[in-house]
């Protein structure tokens, strides 16, 4: 795994632990869910949708130039 991917893998795994977290204690203590914990499920989300895009592309493939009938 890329260094900049694993980082990134390490970062949504603690936002994770630290959504459970925070859910818990503030259900237990208020009864609904936190504000914040929205916020960081779509910060997970985001990096997700990023790790996913990141494996798939290389810089290192070769292209077709635009406007080339065999481009994609």
């Amino acid at each position: 795994m890329m260094p900049e991917l694993q980082r990134l893998e390490e970062r949504r795994k603690a936002l994770c632990r630290e959504a459970e977290n925070t859910a818990f204690s503030y259900y237990i203590r208020k009864g609904r869910v936190p504000p914040v914990l929205t916020e960081i499920i779509m910060i997970v989300s985001s990096m997700e949708t990023l790790e996913q895009y990141a494996a798939k592309y290389s810089p290192d493939q070769p292209r077709v130039p635009a406007g080339n009938p065999d481009g994609g």
